[in-house]
């Protein structure tokens, strides 16, 4: 019916009764090339970049796709083998990829399938890059235990790497991580990022080796919130750990089941670095617990660490020094406050010397420091650091060319005898120190009920002083000043005399010591 179809024919001569002849077989090839152009159509048309390479790396076949991703088309001659000098590749983290290293070379090698490597082209002439993954098949000739061809089938993963690389970039810039866990399988997997900032040195494939990162305490608790967690709860927790070369660092990390996973069994969440704002408000807290000028605790750190030093039963033998500089008002008064400023952080320094490890240190205010030290374990050690204070304040303070010699007045209270509120102790401690001052400058005297007696004996004295006046307790009495030659009387000395309904007559000295303490001497 004259339709054409393809054959394949496979002749021999033989000896056919005795005469030459010829035998010849014919087979219909219109099932395989039907087949062929079926595979040739969908080879050209797939869009996956397809070659056929020996093993000097000469191009047998390149199928329409490869020809557009590798720019190589028009008059160039692909059945060559290809100026390496102008190809550079590398791999996924942009290190030079040596010819040994190409996937299709290691086919060769292994005979060996190689898959979904990913690798960057960098074509020099036309400044060009292209991000590819690579599969590479080794090909064998029949009966041939070694390959000789090579067939690979790469994919176009540049813009997929662009976006990767760029949100890799955002993850790094914002220092986020990801992270997602199978709990049933135990698979791990995390970003680069988040394996950067927990640093555990090597990939991290269990959620155990992200558990032995962190503190013990908060290693407890993110394995109880991981073993909570079911259908619609999440989680948001702020963690501290160490890097595998011990540094120190905090993460907040957030999770939540996959609502696509029936079983809640998938987790998945971010990981942020926040070491950086965990140090700026330790420096910020230790700013504020910090007295500017002297670099020694401030009032309000003190009275913190005193306060939970006796709340804790093992602190019970907390001991305070307070101490007071002899004669700073007439340096700071004299020189100015620059230079009351320098002494007050020359003393800090003394006194931060003398008592070492031995205690907390304060600036208490003004001229005024408090030292907390523990007395059960070494009953003499607040009397042995009052005398070492002292012992440093024996050099003059040199200001400029002048110096000047200040001491120390210290009161010592010891708690819960003394006081067992910090505001108690504190003020035990301030009246010893003002008993030390007024018997004797730069000594030290520790509180004593006696001196709690006075002292509030003192106090009911300084109350009434402040209302004699309007109750018109105040009488004159004169002493004459008499010429002894003639008896005559020439001056008289006019002395306030106080007497009291409850306190009676007081003595004049006592009476100006009170006032001037008080301000009511003028």
């Amino acid at each position: 019916d004259g339709t054409r179809f393809p054959v394949e024919v496979h002749s021999a001569n033989l000896v056919y009764d005795g005469e030459n002849a010829m035998v010849a077989v014919a087979r219909d090839l219109s099932a395989r090339h039907d087949a062929e152009v079926r595979y040739h159509t969908l080879i050209e048309g797939i869009d996956k970049a397809i070659t056929l390479q020996d093993r000097q790396g000469r191009v047998h076949y390149m199928n329409a796709a490869a020809s557009r991703i590798y720019g190589i088309g028009g008059d160039e001659p692909i059945h060559v083998e290809p100026d390496w000098n102008d190809w550079l590749v590398v791999d996924e983290d942009g290190r030079f990829l040596p010819f040994e290293a190409h996937p299709a070379s290691r086919a060769l090698a292994t005979g060996q399938t190689v898959s979904s490597q990913v690798l960057g082209l960098f074509r020099r002439s036309t400044q060009r890059l292209l991000w590819l993954s690579v599969t590479a098949v080794p090909q064998f000739a029949p009966g041939a235990d070694q390959a000789d061809m090579v067939l690979t089938l790469s994919s176009d993963i540049t813009e997929l790497q662009r976006d990767k690389a760029l949100f890799d970039r955002v993850q790094e810039l914002a220092q986020i991580g990801g992270w997602q866990w199978d709990r049933a399988s135990g698979a791990l997997y995390l970003t680069r990022e988040a394996s950067r900032i927990l640093g555990a040195g090597h990939a991290l494939a269990s959620m155990q080796q992200v558990l032995a990162c962190l503190r013990e305490d908060d290693r407890e608790r993110l394995r109880r919130t991981l073993e909570s967690i079911c259908d619609g709860t999440g989680f948001e927790l702020e963690l501290q750990g160490a890097q595998a070369d011990g540094s120190p660092f905090w993460v907040r990390m957030i999770g939540e089941p996959d609502p696509h996973d029936p079983g809640s069994d998938r987790l998945s969440g971010t990981l942020q670095d926040i070491t950086e704002r965990k140090h700026a408000e330790q420096a910020l807290r230790l700013q504020a617990q910090t007295d500017a000028l002297t670099g020694l605790m401030n009032r309000d750190a003190i009275l913190e660490q005193i306060a939970l030093r006796m709340r804790n039963p093992g602190h019970s033998g907390l001991c305070l020094l307070y101490i007071d500089l002899d004669r700073f008002k007439i340096v700071n008064d004299v020189l100015g406050h620059n230079a009351g400023d320098a002494l007050l952080v020359d003393a800090a320094h003394r006194i931060a010397t003398a008592v070492g490890t031995e205690g907390l240190c304060a600036r208490f205010g003004g001229d005024e420091f408090l030292v907390a030290c523990r007395a059960d374990d070494d009953h003499e050690r607040p009397q042995r650091l009052a005398k070492q204070i002292q012992h440093a304040f024996s050099e003059p303070f040199r200001l400029g060319k002048d110096e000047f010699n200040v001491t120390t007045s210290i009161g010592i209270a010891h708690a819960p005898d003394d006081g067992d509120t910090p505001n108690q102790l504190i003020q035990s401690a301030d009246v010893a120190m003002y008993d030390s001052k007024r018997r004797q400058r730069n000594g030290f005297q520790s509180f004593s009920p006696e001196l709690a007696s006075r002292q509030h004996e003192r106090l009911q004295t300084e109350t009434q002083l402040r209302r004699a006046l309007d109750k018109g307790e105040f009488h004159l009495v004169y002493q004459p000043q008499v010429d002894l030659r003639t008896g005559r009387i020439l001056y008289a000395e006019a002395l306030v005399r106080w007497r009291n309904p409850q306190l009676g007559e007081m003595r004049p000295d006592r009476v100006i010591d009170l006032a001037e303490t008080t301000g009511d001497l003028v």
